[in-house]
């Protein structure tokens, strides 16, 4: 076999030139990265994978910058759907409140942003919510209201109009009102089914109420004793 060999040689002369060329190019190789020539197969895989991640990191990169890009634009669109849904809603809001506001002595009330506290009573205040409560009846989770001299200042027809919007909210909640009207207080006993408690004083030394009037509603106790 060395003889073959040797014979092959000697008929290639260049032959040895060029493996000693190559060993020479993998021994530079390996000196550049740092490794040793028996290791140059490992770290041409290392650095293959690398590079394949790097292109498909790119092919990636743009496929989520085009996601990104529909998803913000499903966003807008979604939002400003939103925004028309929420106008056309208030718009209704504000129509159906305003329908209830003159009867309330409210009729030159507007709905425009600012502080209410500082250009409405709190008589105003309080037959202004009672206007949203009746627009808004049956979409709030809030079972009790408590309306305290929300007929301050009016009386006649303003205070029967409040007596029978209170009867009307009264339908979906329990309403606690303090009132000097009798016109309100009446609403309150308008039928069998609704109740009233009272107290009154006997003796001006009494520092509780003598006496209590009530009247029942379905199972619910008298309040006189």
């Amino acid at each position: 076999m060395l003889t073959r060999l040797a014979a092959d040689q000697d008929a290639d002369p260049r032959l040895l030139e060029q493996v000693e060329e190559r060993l020479f190019a993998l021994r530079a190789a390996a000196r550049k990265f740092e490794t040793s020539v028996s290791d140059l197969p490992d770290l041409l895989k290392r650095l293959t994978e690398r590079l394949n991640a790097l292109e498909t990191g790119t092919a990636r990169l743009v496929e989520l910058e085009a996601a990104a890009a529909a998803a913000k634009a499903a966003f807008i669109a979604a939002a400003e759907d939103l925004s028309a849904h929420r106008v056309k809603a208030a718009r209704k809001i504000e129509t159906a409140v305003m329908g209830e506001l003159k009867p309330l002595k409210l009729e030159r009330a507007r709905f425009p942003p600012g502080p209410l506290g500082k250009v409405a009573s709190g008589g105003e205040l309080s037959r202004l919510m009672l206007a949203i409560r009746l627009v808004l009846a049956g979409r709030s989770s809030i079972g009790t209201l408590v309306f305290d001299e929300i007929d301050s200042g009016v009386g006649g027809a303003t205070a029967a109009a409040i007596g029978e919007r209170l009867h009307r909210l009264a339908r979906d909640m329990q309403i606690l009102t303090v009132t000097h009207s009798p016109q309100v207080a009446a609403a309150a006993v308008s039928s069998p089914a609704d109740w009233q408690i009272g107290a009154e004083r006997t003796d001006p030394d009494q520092r509780r109420p003598s006496s209590r009037r009530g009247k029942t509603r379905g199972n619910r106790p008298d309040a006189g004793g």
